[in-house]
């Protein structure tokens, strides 16, 4: 994931493109993309990991 999120972060705005289209939902931009793909995917490994930082497993994350 972490590697996913780097090339959103590189990548992609290197590129600097105007319309995005995904493999679902509707065309969007650089803008689209960085809260609807990257913050969530920054969300979710933060949250995976402080339950991971608690002893927990993936499982129990998964039923956070």
């Amino acid at each position: 994931m972490f590697i996913l999120i780097r090339l959103l972060g590189l990548k992609l705005e290197a590129l600097q493109p105007k319309i995005i289209v995904s493999g679902h939902g509707a065309p969007t931009d650089l803008a689209g993309v960085t809260k609807f793909t990257k913050d969530y995917l920054v969300y979710m490994r933060t949250q995976v990991s402080k339950v991971l930082d608690d002893d927990g497993s993936l499982l129990d994350a998964y039923h956070t």
